[in-house]
């Protein structure tokens, strides 16, 4: 593999991690005026995420995609889930007005746990990957 189509495909991974990050922190926003561009964030997110995710995957084809596109996943959603508690700890505490609301957990929540449940599916399916030819190997010199 070429490192210029190595460079590319984690370029495109570090994509897919902010468009996720992005559609996550838009699903939490709850101003009355950002409405709208919220569900236009939560969509226009989802889909650059997949579009970038599938081709790093397709660019990554002989690694192992599963993990990489897991890891990205989950870590976009704990650096928002990080910054959606820090806000809402410094709301309570009423030491900063909120300069945006990010207080919609009936939408927000059911998008991180998405997000945190497809991207732990997919780091299990790509550790599984990388196990089985260790497993296949083990089998062969027996």
């Amino acid at each position: 593999m070429s490192l210029l189509r190595i460079l590319l495909a984690y370029l495109l991974l570090l994509v897919g991690a902010f468009s996720t990050y992005v559609c996550i922190f838009g699903a939490f926003q709850s101003l009355p005026e950002q409405q709208p561009a919220k569900y236009f964030m939560v969509i226009f997110g989802a889909l650059l995420a997949a579009v970038s995710l599938t081709l790093a995957g397709f660019l990554n084809r002989r690694r192992n995609w599963c993990r990489s596109s897991g890891i990205a996943l989950l870590a976009a959603a704990g650096l928002a889930l990080l910054i959606i508690v820090s806000d809402a700890s410094y709301q309570d505490t009423a030491q900063l007005p909120p300069m945006i609301a990010l207080n919609d957990y009936a939408v927000g929540g059911p998008v991180v746990i998405l997000v945190l449940i497809l991207g732990g599916l997919l780091l299990w399916q790509g550790l599984n990957q990388a196990r089985k030819p260790v497993e296949e190997l083990s089998e062969q010199t027996e």
